[in-house]
């Protein structure tokens, strides 16, 4: 059943490199929990079902940097799991960012299913990456706020709608040393 194990877990692979969240589900035995052991909850985690990864997986904030990919595969397969090893290449903003994963799975002996998929990596480099983003956003944030204010002069009126709390908090300040009148236009017409 060994070979089995290990064409199971290449097709794991292969199908969460591709975005095929239902092929991989073939592969996990009714009841399986996928265990995330790093960032805070890493030693608390009690696991997820296959939906509930699936679902993160599609729809989770990991969702929004793509598919990864998966370089230098290592795969060690045993008659009741297997251990694969590979760095995940994912793209934040442009920005490649590559994370050393292992995985540890206990799969049943005779169908080759996997009952538990436990995932160990250090996030650090991924949260980095998320932060230089973030920075680079809020720069880019702040100097269109600086064009869209630079010409507004004493005694204008400016109507601001959909805004966020943090754009009403500075474009308010803004406004009060410019003498001009700050109306918000949301659920109801502030002035």
């Amino acid at each position: 059943m060994q070979a089995t194990i290990e064409t199971n877990a290449q097709n794991l692979f292969d199908s969460f490199e591709n975005g095929d969240w239902d092929g991989a589900e073939k592969l996990f035995a009714p009841g399986a929990v996928i265990v995330d052991r790093y960032g805070k909850s890493a030693s608390t985690n009690t696991g997820m079902s296959y939906n509930d990864f699936k679902q993160s997986a599609k729809n989770g904030p990991l969702a929004a940097l793509g598919l990864p990919v998966y370089l230098d595969r290592r795969l060690t397969a045993y008659p009741d799991g297997f251990v694969e090893q590979h760095t995940s290449r994912l793209v934040v903003e442009g920005t490649p960012v590559h994370l050393a994963v292992v995985l540890v799975a206990r799969c049943d002996p005779l169908t080759g299913l996997i009952e538990r998929l436990e995932e160990y990596l250090d996030p650090v480099p991924l949260i980095a990456a998320t932060k230089v983003a973030l920075a680079k956003k809020s720069k880019k944030c702040d100097d269109e706020h600086k064009n869209v204010t630079s010409n507004i002069g004493f005694g204008d009126v400016v109507v601001i709608t959909g805004a966020s709390v943090e754009l009403e908090s500075k474009s308010h300040i803004d406004m009060q040393r410019r003498d001009a009148q700050l109306c918000w236009q949301d659920d109801e017409k502030r002035c």
